[in-house]
């Protein structure tokens, strides 16, 4: 596929409800570490692209918390739980 894997193996991926990042709708909020900038785009295997807008307390190494809206987002985020998911680095700004 296009881009680049993230580190080999997978992320830790997990859906949360409504956080700062609500208002920006080009393609899905994360949360990731603070390695990875904000504004990098990420594809997430299943998800599609997603950028990272974010950052969370528990967010640290190969986590990323993926931003759910909309009035079922506790229940979607719930649905969706934690899952070991591919993700792979499509751009990345640069500090």
């Amino acid at each position: 596929g296009s881009g680049r894997m993230v580190r080999s193996g997978s992320r830790q991926v997990e859906a949360t409800g409504p956080s700062g990042g609500e208002g920006i709708r080009e393609a899905r909020i994360v949360a990731a570490d603070p390695s990875i900038p904000f504004g990098t785009r990420l594809r997430i295997e299943s998800l599609g692209e997603c950028v990272v807008r974010d950052r969370g307390g528990a967010i640290r190494g190969q986590r990323l918390d993926i931003f759910q809206e909309g009035p079922e987002a506790h229940k979607k985020a719930l649905e969706f739980g934690r899952r070991n998911l591919r993700v792979w680095l499509l751009t990345e700004t640069h500090r």
